[in-house]
């Protein structure tokens, strides 16, 4: 008679093993794959404004990307996330410093301007008092510290704009505190038309509820509208640089008060991005440039009930507008929201492949905007770095399978 072998129990276990043994040693692996990758030398500059904190959440997601493809500059060294970038320093300021193009002679800013191979606008809104001196009130307006686009970055936009390089900007490079002529040469260089309007969603608009909801929203949206703030739940403020301020409430206004990012089939599959995501932090409504070769390559889709698009033409917007912009052939990109604001742990950036397993560094959380990055900022910054030749394997999308905003959203 044969002896009984229990061999589901020894597949079982011998899973586990598997298992275990994979969940220790993969990172260790990802990282040996990461540091003997090739390194791609690369000049990028990038300005951000926009730094009250040593999080530098304005730009980090960025540096996490330069990181974990290998990008490097032209003495093989990597970029630091605190430190190179142009803007404000929290660690230094207010003492003249180097990263501050304010104290640029124009020689200075154009040679910065001829050794930059590619000029990324991260942010330009700037350092408030309450932020960065008080360290409170942080949901009240204040005075302005430091911040705003300025005609010495101009004057290098301007310059690697006309030597054929690329530049990409994204909100917010030219809205408050920028104004006047600098608002509308920045407009002219990336080739676009802000419409004023800038928008946020927030999971709770009920303000006893949410402390982090902003007080200067409250007291606006109030002083325009009888005095009522009758919300509470998630809902979707917009805010003009005339200051007027609308919020569609959920049910009333609209179905779903979360704007999406829609993209086509054919952007989707060639920058490996979902064909929709949701996005829950800062947006404008901003359109291309008309007499250039700007385009929208995907947009912003809001689900409106009757009376939120009757709100929305009163405003002067459609309920899909650009998500991002296209021009110059694709040397020029405006990503219309804060795409690179997203604080994604930096140390995840030194194992190769971990976007594969990009599920388990987000969560479900409508204002986790990790997944976000992992879904759409990651993949089509990889993919525009491809398409320039930066990472040793440029692949060009035919024009005319570009997104164009006359054709049907999908």
């Amino acid at each position: 008679m044969k002896k009984f072998r229990p061999f589901r129990k020894i597949g079982v276990f011998a899973i586990i093993r598997v298992l275990f043994l994979f969940l220790v040693f993969s990172p260790i692996w990802s990282y040996i794959w990461w540091t003997t990758s090739d390194e791609h030398p690369i000049n990028v500059t990038i300005l951000d404004k926009t730094v009250p904190s040593e999080d530098y959440f304005e730009h980090i997601a960025f540096h996490w990307i330069l990181n974990y493809e290998k990008l490097v500059d032209h003495s093989n060294r990597y970029y630091i996330f605190n430190q190179d970038y142009y803007g404000f320093d929290p660690r230094e300021h207010p003492k003249p410093i180097a990263r501050d193009w304010r104290f640029f002679s124009r020689n200075q800013l154009d040679s910065l301007a001829d050794t930059t191979e590619l000029l990324y606008l991260t942010d330009t809104y700037g350092v408030y008092y309450n932020e960065w001196i008080l360290d409170s009130l942080l949901t009240e307006h204040s005075p302005l510290v430091y911040g705003g686009l300025k005609r010495n970055e101009i004057r290098v936009m301007e310059r690697v704009v006309d030597q054929g390089k690329p530049m990409w900007g994204e909100f917010n490079t030219f809205a408050s505190p920028t104004g006047g002529y600098v608002r509308q040469r920045a407009e002219e260089l990336l080739n676009v038309n802000w419409s004023g309007w800038t928008g946020r969603f927030f999971d709770e608009l009920d303000s006893t509820k949410n402390p982090e909801l902003p007080k200067w929203l409250i007291r606006g949206y109030k002083e325009q509208h009888g005095g009522r703030w009758p919300f509470e739940g998630p809902g979707l403020a917009f805010v003009h640089e005339s200051e007027r301020i609308e919020v569609f409430d959920e049910e009333v206004h609209v179905s779903d008060p979360m704007p999406h990012i829609e993209v086509d089939t054919v952007f989707s599959e060639h920058y490996g991005t979902r064909e929709r995501v949701p996005y829950p932090f800062w947006f404008d409504v901003t359109y291309p440039r008309a007499g250039t070769d700007a385009e929208s390559m995907g947009v912003f889709r809001i689900e409106t009930l009757p009376s939120g698009d009757s709100l929305l033409a009163s405003m002067g917007i459609e309920n899909t507008f650009p998500a991002l912009i296209k021009s110059r052939d694709g040397l020029t990109w405006y990503f219309c929201a804060d795409y690179a604001d997203n604080l994604v742990p930096y140390s995840a950036s030194y194992f190769k492949g971990i976007h594969y397993l990009d599920f388990l560094l987000y969560t479900t959380e409508p204002l986790d905007r990790s997944r976000f990055f992992f879904h759409f900022y990651r993949p089509l910054i990889t993919t525009l770095l491809d398409e320039l030749g930066f990472l040793g394997n440029p692949a060009v999308i035919p024009y005319s399978q570009h997104y164009s905003t006359e054709e049907e959203a999908p």
